[in-house]
């Protein structure tokens, strides 16, 4: 069920919270869902399990879900597949040739000389899931979890597993006086 990498077992994950908020003092939220959904349509299963992923962590937290329209916190979430490609260099040794490279004027000058040249030696995957954690009354994100792993199929769908989604939010809230993670 590995659909997104970032379900996956031991990805890291990386937080960011805005060190002025007051964690504390949240006590409802509403999910937004996942950006780039056309609004109206139904989520889809791994969506659905995100939520209830999400929604548990936040009861545990005390943060119970209400109406959009009255939440203290908004909860959305993203998703990502991007190509990365590891590139090697390679060694290749040339020979100057007289009258066209400059510096050589006579045989003695005719040493190999090494050089190198990146190749693309590996091309694969990341899928990353961000969870996003958004101030109501402010409009702006107040804390953001994302984890990144390498993808087996970039032509799946682009979908969130609960996994990931758990291991997003064992991180929140940011302990008092923590430093964030960039």
């Amino acid at each position: 069920m590995c659909l997104l990498a970032a379900g996956c077992a031991g990805a890291p994950v990386a937080v960011d919270y805005d060190p002025q908020t007051e964690f504390l003092f949240y006590r409802t939220f509403a999910w937004l869902g996942h950006t780039g959904e056309p609004r109206g349509e139904p989520e889809s299963l791994p969506g659905t399990r995100v939520h209830r992923v999400v929604a548990d962590a936040l009861a545990r937290q005390g943060i119970t879900e209400t109406d959009p329209d009255e939440a203290d916190l908004w909860v959305r979430y993203r998703t990502e597949v991007r190509t990365e490609v590891v590139r090697q260099p390679r060694y290749v040794e040339s020979f100057p040739r007289p009258g066209r490279d400059r510096d050589v004027h006579d045989r003695r000058d005719l040493r190999p000389f090494r050089t190198y040249i990146y190749v693309d030696r590996t091309r694969y995957f990341v899928g990353t899931l961000t969870i996003e954690l958004i101030d109501r009354r402010d409009r702006r994100v107040v804390w953001e979890g994302t984890t990144s792993n390498a993808v087996a199929d970039p032509t799946s769908p682009r979908l969130p597993t609960p996994e990931a989604a758990a291991r997003i939010m064992a991180a929140f809230p940011p302990m008092h006086g923590s430093v964030p993670e960039r």
